[in-house]
């Protein structure tokens, strides 16, 4: 989702009954020459130039596409000045548009000095968007480009009209005040509105809204405060605006999360294991949604060697493709790599690889996290596997800038290479100047993309030094985990975990983390190696009456119960069978036996 860029709603129901007034109607499918493939180009002036055609409007980098106006990357178009005083400067623009590029793209709108929209093109195919949008005036130009779009957009028509019935979307906030029986509305005031309309709702399990306020008049005010909510339930919000005449489409939807400031950290078990398979769990964690486990392999060198101290191959990176990448505009990636505190810019997707894909001249960044490589006097190499290409096909002749950074982002060492094969290739940089606390980046400006498909780091390391390789890093909803694991000798697996949940900051809905859990360790020592009965063979908990629970198990084992902040209400030994735990509760609870967790009503 583009949270700064998307300003207005599009418009979902034609106006009521006023009357409608034509501005402008420029009509682009005379453009008959060339086709989107092979662009004609527009002379530069005189006859047959853009500006003949549509007099005293700009553009830049347009052209004809057999029926359509074919606007490059970087390109615009912007119309003469319009006269949109009336009606309070609300127009309403509609536009038929496609995407050369599968992937689609975006619009973007300028109106004037104060009018912005982002609407976006799914896919390479044709589609109309119509918004509404304020801040016209006696001499307006709208300028319509295109944006993440390599290949550009093409236009089969441009129309603006003024009614009195026409108003603008509201623009909803993210609640900041939501403490999950209640929030407050907010949304930005739309200009001619005479008053607010409000609906909080939910889904049931057949996706249909259930609503909890529909319709409200809230007045000519731009906030209300919603209570009585169930704190189990997830609710959205819609405002609509008025001008007395005529109401405007429903803003965008906004989910309602709780905002809190701070997470628990996971209290995590000793490791069991069994047969190669290693488990652990830990307590269930107030507002979390989730859990994220991260393994770490801890080698001692027994001699000597050039070690690979640090690996990624973005396996992680499940959606996109060589040829249709899916972009991202989240520049932090921890959810597809094995470490933490990766970041980047001008960032897509493709399965098993990041992709740098630089826009209109910006430049593809991608930063591993930071890591100590000041062994050896600070020498090590970094080998990248790349490969530079567009539209599924290869390319070449491109090149790319590897830079050491310290901590704080200042380029401490610098390496350049060229992009030579028309393929995957692996390409190395040496470097001597690593540090205690360091990252990596690689840079990209081509015209193309880059693709990265995996880094390694090597470095010389002595007999006795430990080498440190993340194994791991893995989101779950359960609270407890497993791994195949056969440890040498030399070799032990850390493993800690992170309690996740939402909240909202500045503004937008974000994730928030705990702290690492403790960090716990299994080596090929560890007396838990081997020596674990099968806890989770036929483990059933139910609740047989008020604050009473049966437990049946194959096993002798462990009963806790916790209750939903995590706070531990009963912890019990019970023998193999059926047994009757009295824990003197009642609501929901979280009841653990071995290591399955169930949810139980009491």
């Amino acid at each position: 989702m583009f949270l700064a860029m998307v300003c207005m709603t599009t418009l979902t129901a034609a106006a009521a009954d006023a009357e409608v007034t034509e501005v402008l109607n420029a009509d682009f499918t005379q453009f008959t020459e060339g086709s989107p493939t092979s662009p004609k180009e527009f002379p530069s002036y005189g006859t047959g130039a853009f500006n003949s055609f549509f007099t005293s409007w700009f553009s830049s980098k347009v052209a004809q596409a057999g029926g359509a106006l074919l606007i490059k990357d970087g390109g615009y178009v912007q119309t003469s000045s319009l006269n949109l005083r009336e009606m309070n400067g609300i127009c309403r623009i509609t536009l038929k548009a496609r995407a050369i590029d599968s992937y689609g793209g975006a619009v973007k709108f300028n109106v004037g000095y104060s009018g912005t929209a982002t609407e976006m093109l799914p896919d390479d195919q044709w589609h109309v968007i119509q918004i509404i949008v304020g801040g016209g005036s006696i001499s307006t130009r709208i300028k319509v480009e295109p944006f993440l779009s390599v290949s550009g957009i093409l236009l089969e028509y441009l129309k603006v009209e003024q009614s009195a019935d026409f108003i603008a979307a509201p623009q909803a906030q993210q609640p900041t005040q939501a403490n999950g029986t209640s929030f407050t509305a907010t949304w930005k005031s739309v200009t001619g509105a005479t008053g607010y309309f409000l609906d909080v709702y939910s889904y049931d399990s057949d996706n249909k809204k259930v609503y909890f306020i529909q319709n409200e008049d809230c007045g000519n005010v731009r906030s209300k405060k919603v209570e009585g909510l169930d704190p189990e339930t997830t609710y959205y919000f819609v405002v609509r605006a008025t001008n007395g005449s005529g109401v405007s489409a429903d803003s965008e939807e906004i989910e309602v999360v709780k905002v809190i400031s701070s997470i628990a950290t996971p209290e995590v078990s000793d490791a069991t294991a069994k047969d190669g398979k290693v488990s652990f769990t830990w307590n269930p964690v107030a507002d979390a949604e989730a859990y994220l486990v991260c393994l770490t392999k801890y080698t001692t060198l027994t001699q000597d060697a050039t070690a690979t101290v640090f690996a990624e191959d973005f396996a992680g990176v499940n959606i996109g493709t060589f040829s249709d990448i899916e972009f991202t505009y989240n520049y932090k990636l921890d959810q597809y790599t094995k470490s933490k505190g990766w970041d980047g810019s001008e960032l897509g997707l493709a399965e098993g690889n990041i992709v740098l894909t630089p826009f209109s001249g910006a430049t593809g960044t991608l930063v591993t996290p930071v890591m100590d490589l000041s062994a050896n006097n600070g020498a090590f190499s970094v080998v990248y596997n790349l490969a530079e290409a567009a539209h599924g096909y290869y390319s070449s002749g491109s090149k790319v800038t590897v830079d050491l950074l310290d901590k704080d982002d200042n380029v401490i060492e610098t390496k350049e290479a060229t992009i030579e094969k028309k393929e995957y290739s692996d390409y190395s940089f040496e470097f001597t100047k690593g540090t205690a606390e360091c990252k990596i980046q690689i840079s990209y400006s081509g015209n193309k993309k880059l693709f990265i498909d995996d880094i390694k780091i090597n470095q010389q390391k002595k007999a006795g030094d430990v080498v440190t390789e993340p194994m791991s890093e893995v989101r779950v909803e359960d609270t407890s985990y497993s791994f195949d694991y056969s440890p040498a000798d030399n070799e032990k697996v850390g493993y800690v975990v992170y309690a996740i949940g939402r909240t909202v900051s500045s503004g937008e809905i974000a994730e928030i983390m705990s702290e690492a859990s403790e960090e716990k360790f299994v080596d090929k020592t560890t007396s838990a190696i081997g020596s674990v009965t099968d806890d989770a063979v036929n483990v059933n908990v139910t609740a047989v009456a008020p604050g009473t629970l049966s437990v049946t198990t194959a096993d002798a084992a462990t009963v806790t119960v916790f209750d939903l902040a995590g706070r531990v209400i009963l912890s019990k030994n019970v023998p193999a069978g059926t047994s009757e735990v009295s824990c003197q509760a009642n609501g929901v609870v979280i009841v653990r036996v071995a290591d399955k967790a169930f949810k139980i009503l009491l």
